[in-house]
């Protein structure tokens, strides 16, 4: 009945699958799915004449909020959403953050291991988000091989139904954003002006949504593999050589007058081709670059992560608890010790 309810005052339904049930354009063949959707939205009291609460609720039936895709530290405990091609029940190192930097003709090394900026040495472990995309998009990858582009509305939404984040304090635990670039550059724009609305900041959407902090980078992220049977670690490629991680990442908290705004843009299809770096003054050619630490297009070719696997020499070794003499709360610190990696 509720189903036929808003099929009724919908003025059309059909143009809505393509969005709400993760599509590439509507598909009027879908609309008994779409149906049989809002029917199961109303009945746990989902607001149904909400896109965006019913585009979650969709990821959700799908297993976004499954176990799933649950993120564990070392010891076990959740600490974030993996919506990465990565295995099952993946574990990541919550107390570094590996700097990468390319190799003389092609690809990547880990240069230093450094301090996350959102967290301290016995503090409470953020909450990260793995995910391919940029700032437009997150690319979602669920279980049973959904795989689609979903807009940071949608991922704050789910983020705010989480049942494992809402067990921690709003005040006490940062959500990490593990996608390339969602932080803008803080620099004068030397790109040819597109005439589009800038997309709205990923950071500002996602802590609208969940009254938390959020942090993203202005450089390329990922999680890498360190071994068999060992965690993945937060890999930072920096904006510019030598950069420290704090200099790349920052934060949006709730309320923050000088977020950037949530504008909607006006036009554009997003971007196409997430590569792990399109930087330049590199000697590697694009093609090389293209997937190395992220999923990579949606529909295009699945590449492996990269294994740190021995080259994490230090790896085992706890850094020392006093990195620095401070962290501001754009997440700059003052005077960064980092730990080189041979």
């Amino acid at each position: 009945m509720k189903a036929l309810e808003w099929e009724s005052r919908t003025p059309d339904p059909d143009a809505l699958t393509g969005r709400i049930l993760h599509r590439e354009q509507p598909d009027p063949s879908r609309r008994p799915d779409l149906l049989d959707l809002v029917a199961q939205a109303a009945a746990v009291g989902v607001d149904v004449d909400d896109p965006t609460e019913l585009g979650a609720f969709h990821l959700e039936t799908l297993g976004a909020l499954s176990s799933a895709t649950q993120l564990r530290d070392t010891g076990g405990a959740p600490v974030g959403r993996h919506w990465a091609q990565a295995p099952p029940h993946a574990t990541m190192a919550t107390d570094r953050v590996v700097v990468a930097a390319p190799k003389p003709g092609g690809g990547y090394r880990p240069v230093s291991q450094e301090r996350p900026p959102w967290s301290a040495p016995g503090g409470p472990s953020a909450y990260t988000v793995w995910a391919g995309g940029d700032r437009d998009h997150l690319l979602m990858n669920l279980p049973g091989g959904f795989r689609a582009r979903v807009p940071y509305e949608e991922v704050a939404e789910l983020l705010a139904r989480d049942p494992v984040l809402n067990t921690r304090p709003a005040d006490g635990t940062d959500i990490v954003l593990a996608v390339s670039k969602t932080a803008p550059s803080t620099g004068p724009s030397t790109g040819p002006s597109t005439g589009l609305t800038p997309a709205p900041d990923p950071r500002t959407v996602v802590s609208a949504g969940t009254g938390r902090a959020v942090w993203a980078s202005q450089g390329s992220v990922a999680l890498a593999g360190t071994g068999p049977s060992r965690p993945y670690v937060p890999t930072l490629l920096p904006t510019a050589p030598g950069r420290p991680v704090a200099a790349d990442w920052s934060a949006v908290r709730p309320g923050d007058p000088t977020a950037p705004g949530t504008r909607v843009p006006t036009g554009g299809t997003g971007v196409d081709d997430v590569t792990f770096a399109d930087r330049h003054g590199t000697d590697a050619p694009p093609a090389a670059l293209a997937g190395l630490f992220d999923p990579g297009p949606v529909g295009g070719l699945d590449t492996p992560l990269p294994s740190l696997d021995g080259l994490l020499d230090g790896f085992d070794t706890s850094l020392p608890d006093h990195q620095d003499d401070g962290v501001d709360g754009t997440g700059r610190r003052s005077r960064p010790r980092r730990k080189p990696v041979p």
